[in-house]
């Protein structure tokens, strides 16, 4: 049986790794600060305090065959020292710097025989997947317009909702027009207002110039809220981080809805403007398809259906790959294209 090991396992994100792991039999170690009742029995912990240093991990590393990355990190020494001590890594990170490191380490990965896979989750990754496909499927197309619209009622940690509030009013961004695909299959496009999104991939993809990546809520009030939030930033950071700060130690503290459910489209357009294709998914929730996509990645590439290198999801995977694996399969609600 493969062991994996989940660096970050007591966040929000790694409680959910963890658990997809578990829930499928593979020997998992929690690794984290501290213990989390919600892992289960069958789960076994290893102790990283918040003062430690990657190397503290190296013996535990020649143990594994892999590793997912859910922790905050701000450089790619943990990862590096994952690879160096033969395991596989896979990092659902998405700071654009620690991205740029990890891709560095390809031939280090290559001389390991080693798979480090980066943005790994569903933004990035997923939504970078769907749009590759898209533009592949749909040769006549200009470009593709993905969207993800998030659940407002979707909980989330308190740097998780930091990092999506900074992210959104960078630059006092406002809303834009993009076309998304509907949630039956006969009713085609619409048009809704959503916030561009840059994402990482839109810095590493191949065809990174093709597609533009868009987000939302689900709840116009709310990205009427976010707006304001830009405009405070622009002209009063302090006020912005005291307001962004609240709002994110509340929405930590809120407990886990009955529905989480999140919509992810991409339409394909040609240089005139009409639809050429489109793809709609329906998925369980935001959290539950990145852990999903990360232990699906790890499987993968565990029974070695992947070739050795560093590299972004889809230089390892691809779109069918991935949504037709078992564990993806149960976040997957809904699903149309044409």
């Amino acid at each position: 049986m493969h062991k994996i090991g989940v660096v970050g396992a007591g966040g929000r994100l790694g409680t959910e790794i963890v658990k997809t792991l578990a829930s499928q039999q593979v020997a998992v170690v929690a690794i984290a600060s501290s213990r989390k009742n919600s892992w289960g029995d069958l789960v076994s912990y290893h102790e990283y305090p918040s003062n430690s240093t990657p190397q503290h991990l190296q013996q535990l590393f020649q143990e594994l065959d892999a590793v997912i990355n859910a922790a905050p990190v701000s450089s790619s020494i943990l990862q590096r020292e994952a690879i160096a001590a033969g395991c596989h890594v896979i990092d659902v990170g998405i700071k654009t710097k620690v991205i740029e490191e990890l891709l560095q380490l390809d031939e280090l990965a290559k001389t390991q025989q080693r798979c480090l896979v980066t943005m790994a989750g569903l933004a990035p990754g997923l939504i970078g997947l769907l749009g590759t496909e898209l533009l592949f499927r749909t040769p006549q197309a200009e470009f593709v317009d993905v969207c993800l619209i998030q659940n407002s009622q979707g909980t989330s940690g308190e740097r998780g909702t930091k990092d999506m509030l900074d992210l959104l009013t960078i630059d006092g961004k406002t809303l834009s027009s993009c076309l998304v695909a509907q949630e039956e299959e006969s009713l085609d496009t619409a048009e809704v207002k959503a916030f561009s999104f840059n994402t990482p991939e839109s810095l590493f993809l191949g065809d990174r110039d093709r597609m533009r990546f868009y987000t939302a809520f689900n709840r116009p009030i709310l990205n009427t809220l976010i707006v304001n939030l830009g405009r405070i930033r622009q002209y009063t950071p302090n006020v912005y981080k005291l307001l962004r700060n609240k709002i994110a130690a509340t929405k930590a503290t809120q407990s886990i809805p009955d529905g989480e459910a999140i919509l992810l489209s991409a339409v394909a357009r040609k240089s005139d403007g009409q639809v050429a294709s489109w793809d709609y998914y329906r998925l369980v929730s935001d959290y539950g398809a990145t852990a999903a996509i990360a232990c699906t990645t790890a499987d993968l590439i565990l029974k070695e259906q992947c070739n050795s290198g560093a590299g972004c999801l889809g230089d390892f995977v691809n779109l069918k790959t991935i949504c037709q694996h078992p564990w993806m399969q149960n976040m997957i609600l809904e699903n149309y294209s044409n």
